[in-house]
């Protein structure tokens, strides 16, 4: 990808892949000049499993969907198969009670974030809890 991509030489720190089906992967670059110049170039040539350079389109990263979250207890901060939560059952991300969400019998006149315990579902967007971990995410990548 570096030799294909001059503007890329010597400045990719990692790449993860994300999805094999379709071939996206996450291109983490040192330099804030180079990443705005690849964005700005909106592709770049990559080699495919045949050995041929075909162009993909790139683009930033949406922050609010790079913060983990947790689809057992419903907390920020890791993914359901790390979570420490030894209770049998799934928190609802609708009432913060204990069942699954698709179980849900209240309203959406009682919802409850579990992460700020505000009146709207947990993974809201406009969460307070989920607005620091954003905000927490844009610093490390600075």
């Amino acid at each position: 990808m570096e030799f294909r991509n001059e503007i890329l030489r010597g400045k990719i720190s990692r790449i993860k892949p994300l999805s094999k089906q379709k071939g996206h992967v996450k291109i983490y670059i040192r330099s804030k000049k180079c990443e705005e110049e690849v964005i700005q170039a909106r592709k770049i040539s990559v080699k495919n499993a045949a050995g041929e350079f075909k162009e993909h389109r790139v683009e930033k990263a949406k922050l609010d969907f790079e913060v983990t979250y947790c689809y057992k207890c419903k907390k920020l901060g890791h993914v359901a198969f790390k979570c420490t939560d030894k209770s049998a059952a799934e928190t609802c991300g609708r009432c913060a009670e204990s069942h699954k969400t698709q179980d849900c019998i209240h309203p959406d006149s009682k919802m409850k974030c579990v992460n700020c315990k505000g009146a709207h579902k947990s993974g809201d967007f406009q969460c307070s809890a989920h607005i620091k971990a954003v905000e927490r995410l844009r610093q490390l990548l600075a």
